[in-house]
């Protein structure tokens, strides 16, 4: 397995990601056994603070001396969590001369991949979070809370390939890099938009709507549906 290296294309790292996601993921799927000693430790957490909604665990694997592998365990409640398993989000960090990189894949066939580099996660704390963190934290945050992800082109004559996106949490303003590879570069607030992006905000926030509905829907069926096997749900 290749380490994430400053020469890479998008593309490359886009594959890196995939191979370090299957190698992870399956470790912390075992780690996950329906019956093991680790889901057995999350549902006594989750009882002891008397069954609250939306708690986030977090998992971490080192790849390598610049790379990580994160898991956000998410547990929407307990009869969830009983009867289906928790919800599980997963990024990848990666460090080079923009700082540490975060990486994800989702859309509706889950070939479509995000990049943020640390600027981004700056803006995000001082625009939306208003407060100074680690950057790793801004991240999960970031990922456990904006799992509701609408973009669309908003090209200029100076940046044809430009994007704008809706979050629950912010605006992004992104740039497609390469085929469903999408690089966000800094974010704002809806507050914060200028008249000329409101229109477009307001069909992504329509978009945005759509999502959450399908997301809650999802949840009711994993609620409903006890078979025991534990699904990898990817929003965004």
């Amino acid at each position: 397995m290749n380490m994430i290296v400053e020469s890479m294309t998008y593309e490359d790292i886009c594959r890196d990601y995939d191979r370090i996601h299957d190698i992870y993921f399956t470790r912390l799927i075992n780690k996950l056994d329906r019956d093991g000693q680790e889901i057995n430790k999350i549902k006594r957490i989750v009882r002891k603070k008397g069954k609250p909604e939306n708690l986030v665990f977090t998992y971490t694997y080192k790849v390598d001396l610049t790379t990580t592998f994160y898991a956000l365990v998410i547990v929407p409640n307990y009869n969830c969590l009983n009867n289906q398993g928790p919800i599980i989000n997963t990024f990848i960090t990666y460090r080079n001369r923009f700082g540490l990189n975060l990486i994800f894949r989702g859309g509706p066939l889950d070939n479509e991949y995000i990049i943020a580099y640390d600027h981004f996660f700056r803006r995000f704390m001082e625009r939306s979070l208003k407060q100074e963190m680690p950057i790793e934290n801004a991240m999960c945050q970031f990922v456990a809370n904006n799992s509701n992800f609408a973009l669309m082109p908003c090209p200029s004559k100076k940046y044809p390939k430009n994007v704008m996106g809706i979050t629950s949490d912010v605006v992004v303003f992104a740039e497609l890099v390469a085929p469903k590879v999408t690089l966000m570069k800094t974010c704002i607030t809806r507050d914060m938009l200028h008249d000329d992006q409101k229109i477009p905000a307001e069909v992504l926030d329509i978009n945005v709507d759509l999502l959450a509905e399908f997301r809650a829907f999802i949840l009711q069926r994993m609620m409903n549906g006890a078979t025991g096997q534990l699904k990898y749900y990817d929003f965004y």
